[in-house]
């Protein structure tokens, strides 16, 4: 999501100072990644997950990372929805989503006129990973989206060569350079198939099934073209 952990953070981090970190957003997006981590390659509960588990829960003790709108508590958020494993059940996940989402509502995302070009840009990308998430939890939940269909038609998609300039930073070689911004453009087409689809499943447009489905089967003919 455009974010670079500060080096003062690192440093504190490597020291074995977390209470030094003073916004409590790096915490639970290094507890999180560090907690999925050790629960992957443990076999059994380890005094290491049990440690990393209550540090994530006690750095996200922290009210004003649900109440102070920005890109780091929403990606925050966003991580330790979807990477803690067994610590999130999904309406835990989906309860974590839901916030997110409306944060990003809140700093403007959609509002014509409010936002200047560099927020625009860095809040779309914000937009339509939390949409996918939104729409996932909703359909598998069976609980109405946070993000409606008509604001996705507003938001526009990133374009390919965007995400792979967005991309260039890392070190991956051009294959999987080009895979990652494939997919990343091919999840956000998804997407709103995917809010379709909740309209069908919803009993709002019935109708459309066939055409829905017609437009999931069309996507996934091109999705899975990766040379």
């Amino acid at each position: 999501m455009g974010i670079t952990i500060p080096s003062n953070v690192v440093d504190r981090l490597v020291a074995s100072l977390p209470h030094q970190v003073d916004d409590r957003a790096w915490l639970v997006i290094f507890y999180s990644v560090a907690y999925a981590m050790e629960s992957a390659t443990s076999t059994t509960a380890t005094l290491m997950v049990a440690r990393l588990r209550s540090n994530l829960w006690l750095a996200f003790n922290d009210v004003r990372l649900l109440l102070e709108p920005s890109v780091l508590n929403i990606q925050a958020m966003v991580i330790m929805a979807t990477v803690s494993g067994n610590l999130m059940t999904p309406h835990k996940s989906r309860s974590l989503v839901v916030k997110a989402c409306t944060m990003l509502l809140d700093m403007g995302i959609g509002v014509p006129g409010r936002l200047d070009d560099k927020s625009r840009q860095q809040y779309t990308a914000i937009f339509w990973r939390l949409s996918f998430l939104d729409q996932l939890l909703a359909l598998v939940l069976s609980k109405p989206p946070i993000f409606q269909r008509e604001l996705a038609k507003t938001i526009p998609l990133i374009e390919f060569n965007q995400l792979i300039l967005s991309s260039s930073g890392y070190t991956l070689g051009r294959g999987p350079l080009l895979f990652n911004a494939h997919y990343n453009y091919q999840i956000s087409l998804l997407t709103r198939i995917m809010a379709d689809t909740w309209c069908c499943f919803c009993g709002k447009q019935a109708q459309d099934v066939p055409q829905v489905r017609s437009h999931l089967e069309i996507w996934y003919l091109e999705a899975v073209k990766v040379t």
